[in-house]
């Protein structure tokens, strides 16, 4: 199917470092940033979001979210494209004040609603069931479990501490209890064959070789 890049990168961003689709969808420049060679070499960097960058987090609590560098290179360089451009141009004329800029904007200048990024990942998961011809019935929100899995799995085996990984995925979801984070990691248990297809669902999304985040054309 036909995905616009807006909502591409909004589902990498979910999947990659865990946002919610909120915040994802209300993700602003105040945020984007050019990385240096050495955040680029080291794969990861960290930003701050929450109501101070006009980003909306859950009870408006700021926090600290890592972002894989190659990722926030492809947004810094859509957020000086031509095509945001316009989009951004279009928001400012009509803003009543000023404030952070969203990242995330229609052709006519406007944020997308909830209710259309709930309908563009409908009709990737509707294109999905038909291509591995049985039922794919995860919701976008489930991309933020595939994030705390597939992190913690990473952080245990480059040697961390499961207490301490599992720490530092409560503190990047963003969640204030840690049996919230445990039932997101609980959601992978014994579920090899559901796993495995949400991953096949990202390989159809994107493109990705590595460290080289690519949307797929």
């Amino acid at each position: 199917i036909s995905l616009p890049l807006e909502f591409s990168y909004m589902f990498m961003l979910m999947r990659y470092t865990g946002m919610r689709r909120s915040e994802a969808n209300s993700i602003t420049t105040a945020v984007v940033i050019k990385p240096t060679p050495e955040q680029l070499s080291k794969g990861y960097l960290t930003v701050t979001i929450g109501p101070r960058f006009g980003i909306m987090t859950k009870n408006s609590k700021e926090r600290e979210i890592e972002i894989p560098s190659a990722l926030m290179n492809n947004l810094y360089q859509y957020s000086i494209s031509a095509r945001y451009i316009k989009r951004r141009d279009k928001f400012i004329t009509k803003a009543e004040e000023k404030s952070p800029i969203p990242l995330f904007l229609n052709n006519r200048g406007g944020s997308f609603s909830a209710t259309t990024v709930n309908g563009r990942w409908g009709e990737i998961r509707n294109a999905l069931a038909l291509r591995i011809g049985q039922a794919f019935d995860h919701k976008v929100h489930n991309l933020r479990s595939t994030y705390a899995v597939e992190r913690l799995k990473a952080l245990l085996n480059a040697g961390m501490q499961q207490g301490d990984a599992l720490s530092f995925i409560q503190s990047k979801l963003g969640h204030s209890d840690l049996t919230t984070t445990l039932h997101y990691l609980k959601q992978a248990e014994g579920r090899d064959e559901a796993f495995k297809w949400a991953e096949v669902a990202l390989d159809h999304l994107f493109n990705i070789d590595g460290s080289d985040f690519e949307v797929a054309q």
